[in-house]
């Protein structure tokens, strides 16, 4: 697919500005954590796509996303709030490794963590967590994987976003755990 046939929307949520960029309703990538709009849709420009005004499929993606990204709405949520399962991603370019990452990520539901190690048992690699937290840092969506599910044995990890760890605490918080 050529990048011209890529859409890019970009949002505004509790954790600040959110840009998806999709073809065909299949996720290609998603960057979150932005202070603005501006930097949100630069964060793509290596894409060469720009902001669209965004069409019936993705104003209900939007609404999903920040419905679940909004502060202090953990208690009314059901474990099944903040699940992307039904949403596609392009995976095409991630090994079978990757893909068992991915959807082992995909399966951790609202409020609940796992290590990386705990992950890498999970998908038949025992010892593997660095390679697990390689996927993790490599994770090209954000939230549709919820990979700020995935802990460190000694404490939060890392997290790739404009605003960086704080961002992987927010999301935590959103989902009901306070994270030293």
């Amino acid at each position: 697919m050529s990048e011209s046939e890529f859409r890019l929307v970009v949002f505004e949520t509790d954790i600040g500005w959110v840009g998806v960029m999709h073809c065909d309703r299949v996720i290609h990538r998603v960057r979150i954590g932005f202070a603005s709009m501006l930097d949100a849709a630069m964060a793509f420009r290596e894409h060469r796509v720009g902001p669209d005004e965004p069409n019936g499929w993705e104003k209900k993606l939007i609404r999903r996303i920040a419905k679940g990204l909004t502060h202090g709405a953990a208690i009314s949520k059901s474990k099944s709030a903040f699940c992307f399962d039904d949403i596609d991603v392009d995976d095409d370019e991630l090994t079978d490794f990757q893909r068992k990452v991915v959807t082992a990520v995909r399966n951790l539901g609202f409020g609940e963590t796992a290590s990386y190690g705990e992950l890498a048992n999970r998908v038949g690699h025992p010892g593997a967590a660095r390679a697990v937290g390689t996927v993790m840092r490599k994770n090209r969506f954000p939230i549709i994987v919820p990979c700020h599910r995935v802990l460190s044995s000694n404490g939060i990890g890392g997290f790739t976003s404009a605003r960086g760890v704080g961002t992987k605490r927010l999301l935590l918080q959103i989902e009901g755990h306070e994270i030293d």
